[in-house]
């Protein structure tokens, strides 16, 4: 038989054979390959996208898909349809967090004025959402907004932290009818994608075999460019051997030249410590010397300090940064005195809420004041003119927190916010303080709340002695309270060798490398394997389906329905603090960090990913809390679910055991007979071209050390 006569029947069998697998593709049940991979789906999410009105920022509202569709167009979708929305996460979304400074109050004559601004932002997909203010409630009183004018006047209202003022607004959304549309006939869509990624099936299958036709052209051609490749590598060996001289002449010079001026850094900072130590000197003998001649005065100024020591010790900050103070002023107390009418409703203590609220607003008008003062002298005559209302406010504020901490509905509560654990180191800071504020309580080391004692959740630097001598009565600051303090003796600087080696001989720089030669790809070669079939979700093949039995059709609808939303701004005048969210990687690694004001979503960055090591792969999962409003500098940091690699082979384990022993010559000599253990990790032992007895011989000498 002639050339072109082989060729031209081998041609006929091939054609042959795809008509025989399309044929046993279509009579039998078939198999399907992933949808994702192969495009499927888009439609949904480009949707998605569309109805995406939220401000891009986290938390945002949510209204399925589904829902969507029935208010906005009267249309009720198919199980079918719900189900793929959801798998695709198809939702309309959009953002009510309104920001508290659109709402703005200020006395007006014998009146409390209240003027609101509409909030406009740009939603995710491109349109202007404006959320309209529609009437203001002030302590019960509402009135409402009209003719396009946000304001209004409360007789006999003014400024001031008890008032709560609610302003309502309403938003209305109006999703273009080509958008509903589109949604409307995503899922019918779906289903005749799906029918057609089955049937390009068939014409892959045939595009396969042509394959074979072209590859030994380019193999052909891929001979030539990877002599042309190696020719570079060698060049390139030749570039990197000069070039890592250099690198190491310049890395040794850099060195040299940080050794000598950590030396000089040194020399200035030790001429400086022998200076600071001679003023210490001179401090140090005029400090004795005047501590000598009144050490009355003295006496009664540490004694003024130490009766102090216990209210100093609340704007004292831990390692973490915390400050008493600061918690004090904060919202971990408002946050569970702002769910009081349903605490009450579930058996949590009125009197408990209400002192806790109380106490918190006593204490934060009394210590203000006292932070203001500069002077010890000052600071004393407040603290002892207040001693009885700060002492009484921070018993009464340790014993409605105590009794909160033991409610577990409070805890629940803390639990969600992740504020539980900084309230019990709140609480047993309240202990502490209050232990020490009356000389008739005793500070036990066995006190704890629900088993948290203090000595856990605090530093040494928050736990103040209980002297028994808070009690400032009796006490007088010292007329000369200009008293010096004793100085603090210098530290020496560490010391700094002057480098005694030579900087290297100078290397000469290399010339350019050598012209970028890019490694050519080795044709794959084609096998007999059939392409695998697509694989569908059961999400798709169920709107396949519908759409099949006629179930599911092509929607079309009259007029699109607008959507309205309501939401509540509460008036809070820290609204305008701003404060920093940082979002990091997991060693730490800052990957987006912006300043918010207080109360606004948080624009999420996209995940992260973390390069795999010698023993593990890593798949982001989430950050390590949840995203809420911000309410405070914080910092989210990136969670990885880690995979350990498989092991790699190790010659010689046909059982796959991740062991060499005699086991694996059974195994390979049952493999090679015939017999019912047929392994994948099969080797030519011996390298003769053939897997045989000779192998099991082979493998057996080497197991017994022969």
């Amino acid at each position: 038989m002639k050339e072109s006569q082989k060729k031209a029947m081998n041609k006929i069998c091939k054609i042959t054979a795809l008509f025989i697998a399309a044929i046993m593709l279509f009579s039998s049940a078939p198999t399907f390959v992933s949808a994702a991979a192969d495009g499927a789906g888009e439609t949904g999410k480009t949707i998605g996208t569309e109805i995406d009105y939220s401000d891009g920022a986290v938390p945002y509202k949510e209204l399925s898909a589904a829902d969507l569709l029935r208010q906005a167009a009267g249309i009720t979708v198919t199980e079918a349809e719900k189900e793929y929305f959801s798998a695709q996460n198809v939702t309309f979304r959009y953002t009510d967090n309104v920001p508290g400074r659109s709402v703005e109050c200020e006395n007006k004559g014998d009146g409390l004025l209240v003027t609101a601004s509409p909030y406009t932002y740009a939603a995710s997909n491109g349109e202007t959402v404006e959320w309209i203010p529609k009437s203001v409630t002030v302590n019960g009183v509402k009135k409402s907004f009209e003719g396009g004018i946000y304001e209004a006047v409360f007789e006999g209202q003014s400024v001031g932290a008890d008032n709560e003022i609610l302003t309502e607004y309403t938003v209305t959304v109006a999703v273009p009818k080509p958008v509903l549309t589109a949604l409307a006939n995503a899922g019918f869509e779906e289903g005749k994608r799906v029918t057609e990624r089955k049937n390009a099936y068939d014409e892959e299958l045939y595009a396969y075999e042509l394959e074979h036709d072209n590859y030994e052209k380019e193999y052909s051609g891929y001979l030539i460019s990877k002599n042309e490749y190696e020719a570079y590598l060698d060049a390139l060996a030749v570039y990197n051997a000069e070039k890592a001289v250099y690198d190491a002449y310049i890395s040794a010079k850099e060195k040299y030249e940080n050794d000598y001026a950590a030396w000089l850094s040194y020399t200035e900072a030790y001429e400086k410590y022998v200076s600071d130590l001679a003023e210490f000197e001179v401090k140090n003998a005029a400090y004795e010397k005047r501590y000598a001649e009144d050490p009355g005065s003295y006496a009664a100024l540490d004694a003024c300090r130490e009766s102090m020591e216990v209210l100093n010790s609340i704007f004292i900050s831990d390692s973490e940064g915390h400050i008493m103070y600061n918690t004090l002023k904060g919202d971990t107390v408002a946050q569970v005195v702002s769910r009081r009418d349903e605490l009450v409703e579930y058996g949590v203590s009125e009197a408990d809420l209400d002192d806790a609220g109380q106490s918190t607003e006593r204490l934060i008008a009394v210590l203000t004041p006292y932070c203001n003062l500069s002077s010890g002298k000052d600071r004393f005559a407040y603290y002892k003119e207040n001693f009885g209302e700060i002492k009484s406010q921070f018993a009464r504020l340790y014993s409605a927190l105590y009794s909160l901490a033991n409610t577990a509905l409070v805890r629940m509560e803390l639990q969600k916010r992740e504020k539980l654990e900084r309230y019990y180191q709140f609480v047993a800071q309240l202990y502490v303080i209050s232990a020490g504020l009356d000389d008739e309580t005793t500070f036990s080391d066995e006190w704890n709340v629900r088993g948290n004692r203090a000595a856990d959740v605090l530093e040494s630097v928050q736990i103040v002695s209980d002297r028994d001598s808070s009690d400032p009565e009796g006490l007088n600051y010292p007329e000369s309270g200009d008293l010096p303090e004793k100085p603090v003796r210098p530290t020496e600087p560490e010391k700094a060798e002057k480098p005694e080696y030579d900087v290297p001989d100078e290397a000469e720089e290399p010339s350019d490398p050598p012209a970028v030669v890019n490694e050519p790809t080795e044709p794959v070669k084609p096998t007999s394997q059939r392409p695998e079939e697509p694989v569908f979700t059961k999400e798709q093949l169920s709107l396949e389906n519908e759409v099949k039995n006629g179930g599911l059709k092509k929607r079309a609808f009259g007029s699109a329905q607008p959507l309205t939303f309501r939401t509540t701004v509460k008036y809070d005048p820290e609204s305008l603090n701003k404060y920093t969210v940082i979002f990091a990687d997991h060693d730490g690694t800052v990957l987006s960090e912006k300043t918010y004001y207080k109360g606004d979503g948080v624009t999420v960055p996209e995940d992260p990913q973390r390069e795999e090591d010698d023993e593990y792969t890593y798949t982001f999962t989430g950050w390590d809390k949840e995203i809420t409003a911000v309410s405070g500098d914080t910092t989210y940091k990136a969670v990885y679910e880690r995979t350990e690699k498989a092991p790699a082979f190790i010659p010689g384990d046909v059982n796959g055991d991740n062991a060499v022993n005699n086991k694996d010559v059974v195994a390979l000599f049952k493999s090679v007979s015939g017999g019912d253990g047929v392994y994948d990790k099969v080797r030519d032992f011996n390298e003769d071209g053939a897997v045989n007895n000779k192998d099991v011989v082979a493998l057996f000498k080497h197991v017994s050390g022969n």
